[in-house]
């Protein structure tokens, strides 16, 4: 057995191929494991089965009595990788082969700043901040990414001379909403800036009455 990638986003995510011999092509005869989190199986034969993780803080948590084994850290936790196939029979990794994955900081997109955040409308242009590996560039990475507010898909355009993303705001209702944005390769970008959609009187008709 073997894992592709070995690394990817703590915010989870990041879709996982598991290749090797005799797995059961029907999905819920599998179950994939990292830590203490279930993989969502998206796709299952004989030889690979493709699955999408839960985020570090998920994956590395106690569960009852079963705490997982770290070999990381708190903040890039290293966990093993399991398989159940055909619910009871346990998948061998092969001999040499790693069979962890690792959550790490430096491939996970994260969300620094987006303009207006605390009063947004339906058609405002949103300026997105941030950093990516290396690079530190979420620009150059934007056709890895789709994301979504509110249950609704949002088109990302990349200014590579400010090193920024932006994209228009939907129309949603009123309330407060967190922009959801994935790398296809690593998995979610951190977020934790919160936008405020604010409730807005255009006009009222008729203005007086009997």
């Amino acid at each position: 057995m073997s894992i592709t990638p070995t690394t990817g986003s703590t915010q989870g995510g990041t879709p996982i191929t598991i290749s090797g011999e005799n797995f059961s092509p029907v999905l819920l005869q599998n179950q994939i494991m990292i830590g203490t989190s279930f993989c969502t199986i998206t796709s299952a034969s004989d030889t690979e089965i493709q699955c999408i993780n839960e985020a570090a803080s998920i994956a590395k948590a106690t569960t009852g009595l079963i705490t997982p084994v770290n070999t990381g850290t708190d903040e890039e936790p290293i966990l093993e990788l399991a398989m159940l196939g055909r619910i009871v029979e346990q998948a061998t990794c092969d001999t040499g082969m790693d069979c962890t994955f690792s959550y790490m900081l430096n491939e996970t997109p994260t969300i620094t700043n987006m303009s207006h955040s605390l009063a947004t409308n339906a058609g405002d242009t949103i300026i997105i901040e941030g950093t990516y590996g290396d690079s530190g560039d979420l620009a150059m990475e934007v056709d890895n990414f789709t994301a979504s507010i509110g249950g609704e898909s949002v088109a990302l355009t990349a200014d590579v001379e400010n090193l920024t993303l932006s994209f228009t705001f939907p129309a949603i209702p009123a309330g407060n909403y967190i922009l959801s944005l994935l790398h296809q390769i690593v998995g979610y970008a951190k977020n934790e800036v919160v936008m405020i959609n604010v409730l807005k009187i255009t006009s009222i008709t008729p203005t007086n009455g009997s």
